[in-house]
């Protein structure tokens, strides 16, 4: 269904290497990866069924991928759409640990995922089938639809490849590109068994996935660059179905901004806030991030004398990274309960 395959720590010059591909219905809209309007500091695609997205990175150097691991026999009908666990990674600010840690229930309501999750400095593994975040060693790597470095073919012959590939003295976009266009099937005794029939297993078995009859395959591959220099790379493919050499490629190049970005990145944030927090020495995401919503509302009251209950659910979606009144009911309760003590 989709394969990341991904240097961590190990090549000379790049800190990340990956090569991916996203398998999908033809029939399901899509965008091609972009700079969103909503959030500018992003560069991902998005799914225009279901929201939020498989792969992305930020300007400030914070990434996410997801697969969904294959197990048809526990779907969860109706819940919440996986591609949002990517999403709310990088428009927050939370690092991996804590971003896990507040997932409800470990994220059981999601039908099973794997998530890698990290920035230029460090990345992280979890999945909800095993409920662990692991911090991924240095080395090359490879994620299907099971978990991580397991060897189905199509991740053994991809880590194979990308192996060669980065062993030479240079390469180029295009010999990552020509790994996520194998479409060698492995051998049937070879292929996993996922409950999903040999006739699905063999069409679902090689690197590049194309099927007329479930009209399903690659979407799109997408090879993303960290150097050890901050320069990120990042092109995208979007085939057109059934036609691996008819695509539209996206090409994006920038240098890593320092992590403690603007505040006008931040969602609930306006010129009028941005300007209040700075009349208490709050001028980034950083130092609000460490402050919290709380105490930065405490002190706005302070210099203020009156600050309303809008504010503080606003500063607690900023640190969150989502529009205040996507705040969970929880939340909420709590910050009406906070502002109700110290009205006065």
């Amino acid at each position: 269904m989709c394969i990341i395959l991904f240097a961590w720590d190990w090549h000379p010059q790049y800190k990340l290497v990956v090569a991916a591909n996203r398998d999908e219905f033809y029939r399901r809209p899509t965008s091609q990866a972009a700079i969103w309007d909503d959030y500018p500091q992003i560069i991902a695609g998005r799914d225009l069924q279901a929201g939020g997205t498989w792969m992305g990175i930020t300007r400030s150097g914070r990434f996410a991928a997801l697969t969904n691991y294959r197990d048809p026999f526990n779907h969860i009908h109706n819940a919440p759409s996986r591609g949002l666990l990517v999403q709310n990674y990088l428009t927050g600010h939370q690092d991996p640990e804590s971003y896990i840690d507040a997932l409800e229930d470990g994220g059981r309501q999601y039908n099973s995922f794997n998530l890698l999750l990290g920035n230029h400095e460090a990345l992280f593994y979890f999945s909800n089938r095993e409920g662990i975040l692991r911090q991924v060693s240095p080395g090359i790597h490879g994620l299907s639809n099971s978990l991580l470095d397991v060897p189905w073919p199509k991740v053994c012959k991809g880590t194979r490849l990308l192996t060669e590939v980065l062993q030479q003295p240079t390469f180029e976009a295009e010999d990552l590109f020509a790994i996520l266009r194998d479409r060698e099937y492995p051998a049937d005794e070879e292929l996993p068994d996922t409950g999903v029939g040999l006739k699905m297993e063999r069409m679902l078995g090689p690197i590049f996935v194309e099927s007329s009859e479930y009209n399903y395959g690659t979407r799109v591959s997408t090879i993303v660059l960290i150097g050890r220099d901050n320069k990120v790379q990042f092109w995208e493919r979007s085939y057109t179905p059934l036609e691996i050499d008819n695509y539209k490629q996206v090409y994006y190049e920038f240098q890593l901004q320092k992590s403690n970005s603007c505040l006008k990145d931040l969602p609930n944030i306006g010129k009028q806030l941005e300007k209040r927090l700075a009349s208490i020495g709050v001028n980034d995401s950083d130092t609000l991030t460490k402050l919290g919503s709380k105490e930065a509302f405490l002190r706005l009251k302070q210099v203020e004398g009156d600050t309303c209950y809008n504010t503080l659910c606003s500063l607690e979606g900023a640190i969150q990274g989502i529009r205040w009144h996507h705040l969970s009911s929880e939340t909420k309760q709590d910050l009406k309960e906070f502002f109700n003590r110290n009205k006065t």
